[in-house]
C-alpha cells in the first residue's frame, strides 16, 4: 500500500415534456422546441466549479495523466470515493506505466480529505510496459467498505505483457484512521490451459447487491476455459463477498453471438442492482448476434440475473434500435444502466448514429429508454442528449452514465460532447465539455433542460484544446450528485493535454412547475 498526501484546491427546477418515440419524426423535431421553452434547470453547485481533483506529477507535462475517473458514494460516512488511473511520477512510476489510485472527496464541497492510495502494483515499478487500463468502483453498505476493479497485465500474477485479467481489491476509509485494504484478487482466468497469452478479460464494472451483502464484478472476455474462440468475446461475472474475497467460480452470463465466430463480440458491460427481487440489471453492447446482422453493426442488450446465484431471470432483450443490422455504419456504444429504488424503473443510455431521414446518418448523440422492473419498454427510444441541430454531424454527445436518485425519484444522465447552440450570444462552442439532463420516470415521464457542468479551459472563447471527457456519477444524501471526468484545462499551471481528475457537486429541488406537478398529463403532450 502507498500512500501521499494530495490536497485540492479550490433546485433543479424543471419544466418536462413527454418521452417521444424515436420513430417518430414529428416528435424529434419538437423535443428541441419544449426543451429550448422550459424554464432554466436552477443547478446549484454544493462545491467549486471544476473542483481538481487530482495532482499527477510532474506538473505542467502532458506525458503524465490522470483518466478513466470512476466514483461511488458512502451512505455512512457521507463522502464519496473517487477512482482514476495515471502514471503518478510522485509514486515512483515512469510514463506510459499506469496504475490504479482512489482518493476520498468531501460531499459537501468536493475537497479531497484523504491521502491518494496507490490500489493496484502492476509492476515491476519502472516497467512502461505494464498497465492498468480500465477501473470501476461501488460501494457495500455491510461493512461501509469499496471494491475496486480493473483490468491489468499484471506481472506479480505471472501475466505476459498486454495479457490483460480482471483484478480486484477491497478499500476503507476511516477518518483518523486512514486506509486498510484487502490483498488484491485476480478474478478472471481467460488463458485456460495450456495457457494461451492472447486471450483476455477486460472493461470490469462491479455493483453491491444489499440482500446477498456481495458485490458482482463482470467484464468482457474470450475466455478459452468457456470454449470460446480467440476474439469470440462474451461476457462474465463473479461474485465478491463483503471481505474483498471471491465466492464462487467466474461464470459466463451471456451465449448472444454465433457459436465459434470470432466476429461475434459482447463489449462494454454496465450493471445496476435491484433489491425488490434480489437481482442485477446488465446492460452490454453487441454485433452479429444472429443471422441477419453484420460484423460491426453494435446494439445494447440487456437481461437480468439472480444475486445469489447468477442464473438467468428472463430472456436477453434487445434495448436500442439504432439501424438495420446489415449496415454496419449505425451502432449503439457504450450503454450504462440505473434502477429506481422507488418504482423498480430502468434507465438504460448510450451514444450512437440513428438511422433516420430526420438525424444526419454520421451524428454521434445519447439516446435512452425507460423500462419497468421485467424490462419491458415504457416507451420508444429518446434522443436524450439533443446536441446541436439533428443534421450537423460536427456535434454530438458520447460515453453517458446514468444515475438514479431518490430526490423527486429522477435519474441524472451526463456525456461528454459539444453543443454550438448553448451560448447563443458566444462563439462557437467546439470543444468537448460535460452535459447532463435529468429525466423522471413514472405516469409522466419528463426529460428536462440541456445543463453544462464543466468549463475547461475557462468561457469566451471557448479553445478547442481544452476539453472534458468520460464522464461518471454517484449519488448522495440530500440531493447531491458528484459528477467527475477527466480534463484538460488552462488553470493552476496545467497545459494542453495534461489530464487530471476534475469533478463538481450537483444539488437541487427538482421541482416540476407550471401545471406540469398537478398529476395530469394533459399539459405534456404539444
Amino acid at each position: 500500500m502507498t500512500t501521499r498526501n494530495h490536497t485540492s484546491p479550490e433546485d433543479l427546477r424543471c419544466r418536462a415534456v413527454d418521452l417521444l418515440p424515436a420513430n417518430d419524426l414529428l416528435a424529434l423535431f419538437l423535443l428541441p422546441l419544449f426543451l429550448l421553452a422550459t424554464p432554466g434547470l436552477s443547478q446549484v453547485p454544493a462545491g467549486p466549479d471544476d473542483a481538481r481533483l487530482t495532482h499527477v506529477e510532474p506538473n505542467a507535462d502532458p506525458a503524465r495523466r490522470a483518466r478513466r475517473a470512476a466514483t461511488a458514494y458512502s451512505e455512512t460516512q457521507d463522502l464519496f470515493l473517487v477512482a482514476w488511473i495515471a502514471d503518478d511520477a510522485a509514486f515512483g512510476l515512469v510514463d506510459n506505466e499506469q496504475e490504479v489510485f482512489v482518493a476520498i472527496v468531501d460531499s459537501v464541497d468536493s475537497t479531497v480529505l484523504s491521502p491518494v492510495l496507490q490500489v493496484s502494483s502492476v509492476g515491476p515499478i519502472g516497467d512502461p510496459m505494464r498497465a492498468a487500463f480500465e477501473v470501476d468502483v461501488a460501494w457495500g453498505a455491510l461493512d461501509d467498505t469499496f471494491l475496486v476493479v480493473w483490468d491489468a497485465d499484471d506481472a506479480e500474477f505471472g501475466l505476459e505483457s498486454n495479457q490483460t485479467e480482471v483484478f480486484a481489491r477491497r478499500v476503507q476509509w476511516t477518518p483518523g484512521g486512514g486506509w486498510t485494504t484487502t490483498p488484491t484478487v485476480k478474478l478472471s482466468s481467460s488463458a485456460g490451459m495450456p495457457p494461451d497469452t492472447d486471450r483476455s478479460a477486460a472493461q470490469p464494472t462491479v455493483a453491491w447487491g444489499d440482500d446477498q451483502n456481495e458485490w458482482l464484478v463482470v467484464w468482457t472476455s474470450d475466455n478459452k476455459n468457456a470454449a470460446l474462440s480467440p476474439d469470440e468475446f462474451e461476457l462474465f461475472a463473479r461474485r465478491v463477498s463483503s471481505g474483498g474475497f471471491a465466492v464462487g467460480p467466474d461464470a459466463r452470463i451471456t451465449t448472444l453471438g454465433i457459436p465459434g465466430d470470432p466476429q461475434s463480440a459482447s463489449f462494454n458491460p454496465r450493471l445496476a442492482y435491484e433489491m425488490v427481487s434480489d437481482r442485477f440489471f446488465v446492460v452490454w453492447r453487441a454485433d452479429n448476434v444472429g443471422p441477419g446482422w453484420v460484423d460491426g453493426h453494435y446494439e445494447v442488450h440487456g437481461k437480468s440475473v439472480a444475486a445469489s446465484n447468477l442464473a438467468d431471470l428472463g430472456p436477453t432483450i434487445q434495448i436500442s434500435a439504432v439501424g438495420s443490422t446489415l449496415d454496419a455504419s449505425f451502432d449503439a456504444r457504450a450503454p450504462s444502466v440505473a434502477i429506481s429504488e422507488a418504482s423498480g424503473a430502468i434507465v438504460v443510455v448510450w451514444n450512437g448514429n440513428f438511422e433516420s431521414g430526420a438525424i444526419h446518418p454520421d451524428k454521434q448523440d445519447i439516446w435512452g429508454v425507460a423500462l419497468d422492473s421485467d424490462g419491458s419498454p415504457l416507451g420508444g427510444q429518446v434522443r436524450i442528449g439533443q446536441m446541436g441541430d439533428a443534421l450537423d454531424p460536427e456535434t454530438g454527445g458520447f460515453s453517458a452514465r446514468v444515475s438514479w436518485t431518490p430526490q423527486g425519484d429522477q435519474f441524472l444522465i451526463a456525456w461528454h460532447g459539444n453543443d454550438e447552440a448553448f451560448v447563443p450570444d458566444g462563439p462557437l462552442l467546439v470543444d468537448q465539455e460535460i452535459w447532463s439532463r435529468s429525466i423522471r420516470i413514472s405516469a409522466e415521464s419528463a426529460v428536462g433542460p440541456l445543463i453544462r457542468i464543466s468549463n475547461m479551459g475557462g468561457t469566451s472563447p471557448f479553445p478547442a484544446s481544452f476539453d472534458a471527457s468520460d464522464a461518471a456519477i454517484a449519488t448522495g444524501s440530500e440531493g447531491r450528485l458528484l459528477v467527475v471526468w477527466q480534463g484538460d484545462d488552462d488553470e493552476d499551471g496545467l497545459v494542453d493535454d495534461e489530464t487530471e481528475i476534475f469533478g463538481e457537486l450537483v444539488r437541487g429541488n427538482w421541482i416540476f412547475v407550471d401545471g406540469f406537478e398537478s398529476g395530469s398529463v394533459a399539459a405534456w403532450s404539444p
